[in-house]
């Protein structure tokens, strides 16, 4: 008799070192993140909520970075990646376009601010 999961993502929660950070959400059989999931600073503020492959963040997922500026679009291996919008603490957007690994690609919000305006 062969045993099998019944399911390959699982949910749970797990603690980081020295409680530095928690991640709350979906996990894959090797007991990595995968799925929708929520890592969380020590504070307990949301750091990260979104989608997970791999241990990695990657899909749609909002990011909020200590110096205050947050990122809200698509990500790939840990890196905003595809479409999104920088703002900053103000929620002023900052950038909105295209990233490619992390670097801002294509600024889509510059190219059309004129028709933009009010």
């Amino acid at each position: 008799m062969e045993c099998r999961a019944t399911s390959k993502i699982k949910k749970g929660i797990v603690w980081g070192l020295n409680g530095y950070w928690k991640y709350e959400g979906q996990f894959n059989l090797e007991g990595e993140k995968h799925g929708q999931g929520t890592l969380y600073s020590s504070e307990g503020s949301v750091y990260y909520k979104g989608q997970w492959r791999d241990n990695y963040v990657h899909g749609q997922g909002v990011m909020h970075y200590k110096d205050g500026t947050t990122y809200k679009g698509e990500f790939e291996s840990g890196y905003p990646h595809g479409c999104g919008t920088l703002y900053d603490k103000f929620e002023k957007i900052l950038h909105r376009g295209e990233f490619k690994y992390g670097k801002r690609y294509h600024n889509y919000f510059a190219m059309f601010q004129d028709s933009v305006r009010k």
